[in-house]
């Protein structure tokens, strides 16, 4: 379209065959693969990072476990030694006094005890506890003639939730149970381990029984110990077992990007679940910073891009307006 005039030449420029629009277009064609790219390359750092993050923080579960692990084997060569100490010989004072003396040098043991298998207590470092026939964990091991972990349980002698760990001792003769041996593990105590672990801020740091509920936390472990999560989201996706991270509200309300990994001890399915929560910044943060930063760029190139069109265009339809004038008073 040729110009004829000077007021024709800057109408030309602003419309959309004009030269400003072709060069904002043109820009625009030119960023929007630039935009997918910047996409694609922050969903893949965000991968990255994720994969990353879960290796490192993975380590504190595998130490929580260990931990978890070496309590239980701590509880069971326990039980052994004592089998092997015929309490039963003692008198009831003495038994109860040597047992209460025991627990004391072990914090996080709630209460030790000797049982009859009518589940009448024979001696116990907190006298006067019930009897215990039908207690599930019992009648396991009476059948089983070896080692049970409860479940959660609320101690009636010691008055703090609990959980369990009782040895049979058998007749080697009868075959009989002679007696049975039990301690219990004091999880509010076993809770302040978990806040020897570093963890970012507004982490959390979880064991869950394999029925849903919270046996050990951190932080505030008397709030949340005995807490059920059968029915949470979170539960069920762990023992499906689907997903390593899970992006999810916690139950204190909280969103989190969860990990987490079976405890298998006296069995070969899991017993319960450590679960750690983290901040979806540590993932999202990285990220977040390169976007903003590559998007801050790609802002600043465009603008400058359309200020040096726009004013190269000014100059631009001077020169043709100038050469239009020329041309006119030549003529």
């Amino acid at each position: 379209m040729p110009v004829r005039n000077k007021k024709e030449a800057q109408y030309y420029c602003f419309t959309i065959s004009g030269f400003r629009c072709r060069i904002f277009l043109l820009f625009v064609f030119i960023s929007v693969p630039l935009w997918i790219l910047i996409f694609g390359t922050a969903i893949q750092l965000r991968n990255n990072i994720a994969r990353k993050n879960t290796d490192n923080y993975r380590g504190i579960l595998e130490m929580v476990a260990r931990n978890q692990e070496s309590y239980l084997k701590g509880g069971r060569l326990l039980l052994f030694g004592l089998s092997q100490m015929q309490l039963d010989k003692k008198t009831r004072v003495e038994c109860d006094g040597f047992l209460n003396a025991l627990r004391g040098k072990y914090p996080f043991y709630a209460s030790l005890a000797v049982f009859k298998p009518n589940g009448d207590p024979w001696c116990s470092a907190s006298p006067g506890g019930p009897n215990i026939l039908y207690r599930p964990y019992f009648q396991e091991a009476l059948q089983s003639r070896d080692y049970v972990l409860s479940d959660y349980i609320f101690g009636s002698a010691s008055q703090k939730p609990v959980q369990i760990l009782v040895y049979p001792q058998v007749d080697p003769d009868t075959n009989e149970v002679e007696n049975v041996f039990l301690v219990s593990f004091d999880l509010i105590s076993l809770s302040r381990d978990l806040e020897t672990v570093k963890l970012p801020s507004s982490s959390s740091l979880v064991v869950i029984d394999r029925n849903g509920v919270i046996l050990l936390r951190n932080p505030e472990p008397e709030k949340w110990i005995g807490k059920s999560l059968k029915d949470a989201f979170l539960f069920r996706e762990i023992v499906e077992g689907k997903k390593e991270k899970i992006d999810t509200v916690g139950a204190d309300g909280i969103i989190r990007s969860y990990i987490y990994a079976p405890l298998k001890i006296l069995s070969d399915e899991p017993v319960a679940y450590i679960v750690l929560g983290l901040p979806k910044s540590i993932f999202d943060k990285p990220v977040r910073l390169f976007f903003g930063t590559t998007l801050a760029l790609l802002f600043l190139c465009g603008l400058l891009a359309i200020v040096i069109c726009w004013v190269g265009s000014h100059f631009w339809l001077k020169v043709e307006a100038e050469g239009i004038g020329f041309d006119s008073r030549k003529k």
